[in-house]
């Protein structure tokens, strides 16, 4: 889970960056199985949201995708620093509903109080599974955990970034997809907003924030188009 935040005057090119290179260069790496960007719906919020799935964790701390991190391309260069804020979470999936990808997307993240982890942890268990995930609006419903349990070295590319190691982590995250942006910021007043999530267990300062799907490419779009070979 990738959020970064770059000047107005960038974020045109950025896209053009990231659709046309940087996603394309990341789940072409062996062990990616998808990867997605959204961009903010709202000032205020980080202005792109990147989301790359895996098959294993491990892909993340060796072999080429850490080659490639440290031979950033020269597009990748420029960008990396114009970040104003950037949050990196390695996140393991607690639980999950729904098919597909929503067009929009809430983001909550959020971490439990000292004493109060498994309260909220039952709390989000029982939300996700059966309180909303396939009510009218939405597509899929996703509880994730930051993964402490895997370090990821530094690399080039993160020594070129003005944040580099010192960018935010997040420990829960809440990920709500649908059609129906209305139904999203309802829930973020609502049921998922820090009132109530505060109610259950979680520190005060929630952050939400809501995108619009911009680009979504599979390692197996990749390898049927030719663009990389096919994997084992």
């Amino acid at each position: 889970m990738i959020y970064s935040n770059y000047p107005p005057e960038y974020r045109e090119e950025h896209c053009r960056f990231h659709s046309y290179e940087h996603l394309l260069e990341r789940v072409s790496t062996k062990g990616f199985l998808r990867g997605r960007r959204l961009n903010a719906l709202d000032e205020g919020s980080p202005s792109a949201f990147a989301l790359y799935e895996v098959a294993d964790k491990s892909v993340t701390v060796q072999g080429e995708y850490i080659d490639k991190l440290n031979n950033p391309t020269p597009w990748t260069q420029k960008f990396r620093p114009l970040a104003d804020y950037a949050s990196r979470t390695l996140c393991e999936v607690v639980a999950s509903t729904g098919l597909g990808t929503g067009s929009r997307a809430m983001t909550v993240r959020f971490s439990p109080a000292a004493g109060r982890e498994e309260v909220l942890r039952a709390w989000l268990l029982e939300t996700v599974s059966s309180e909303f995930a396939s009510s009218e609006g939405r597509v899929g419903a996703h509880f994730l955990a930051r993964d402490r349990s895997i370090e990821r070295p530094m690399t080039e590319e993160e020594r070129i970034c003005a944040h580099g190691a010192g960018s935010v982590e997040s420990d829960w995250i809440l990920l709500v997809e649908g059609w129906d942006e209305a139904m999203l910021r309802d829930l973020g007043r609502g049921l998922l907003g820090e009132e109530s999530l505060v109610s259950h267990g979680a520190r005060p300062g929630v952050i939400l924030d809501f995108y619009g799907l911009s680009h979504v490419l599979t390692h197996e779009e990749m390898v049927r188009s030719g663009a990389v070979g096919a994997t084992r």
